[in-house]
């Protein structure tokens, strides 16, 4: 709910941006990872590097997270219990 409402800082858009940007330009550190990734996208129309994904996570809004958030449900809660 706080994400429908929009009731994150800033400060926390931005770090999920950053940890995004990063974790998709690590692609790069290693020929697996590169292999993989562009395996993962060989079937798509539009296949683009690292950097390209990483440039539309920059461009993420406030209103764009809200937006998702708000298309997606809580489809089941799990309860933990101890013996």
């Amino acid at each position: 709910e706080i994400m429908k409402n929009g009731e994150f800082s800033d400060e926390d858009l931005e770090a999920s941006k950053r940890a995004m940007c990063d974790g998709i330009l690590g692609v790069n550190d290693s020929p697996d990872s590169i292999d993989a990734f562009y395996a993962l996208q060989w079937q798509s129309d539009a296949v683009k590097p690292p950097e390209e994904f990483a440039a539309e996570y920059e461009k993420i809004t406030r209103e764009d997270v809200v937006r998702a958030a708000n298309k997606i449900s809580v489809d089941t809660i799990y309860m933990l219990a101890g013996n």
